[in-house]
């Protein structure tokens, strides 16, 4: 039982931890580009693939191997959750600020 619940905690946060640094890239791809648009497609575009990846992956994971269904999305909630956080105050921050006048 003890195999089953590290499985499930390492499979959960190392799918996360994929997803975070996929957003990272992602985020830094999308920099590269000047105008808004070039970097919306680039940005938002990552971010739909990311997602359709991760769950997919989550999917097979509940699917097809033997895990704690509860500590497997758990564990890949958190890091998931902790990621959106990251990637939300990095976008922010490479945003040029605006004075309200």
């Amino acid at each position: 039982m003890e195999g089953i619940f590290s499985l499930s905690v390492a499979l959960g946060v190392g799918i996360g931890l994929s997803y975070v640094l996929a957003s990272l890239v992602s985020l830094r791809l999308a920099a590269r580009f000047d105008r808004a648009p070039a970097f919306m497609l680039v940005f938002f575009g990552g971010m739909l693939v990311r997602l359709v990846l991760a769950l997919v992956l989550v999917g097979l994971v509940l699917a097809l191997l033997a895990v704690q269904a509860g500590v497997f999305v758990g564990s890949f909630l958190v890091v998931f959750i902790i990621g959106l956080i990251v990637e939300i105050s990095r976008l922010h921050r490479g945003l040029p600020s605006r004075s309200t006048p």
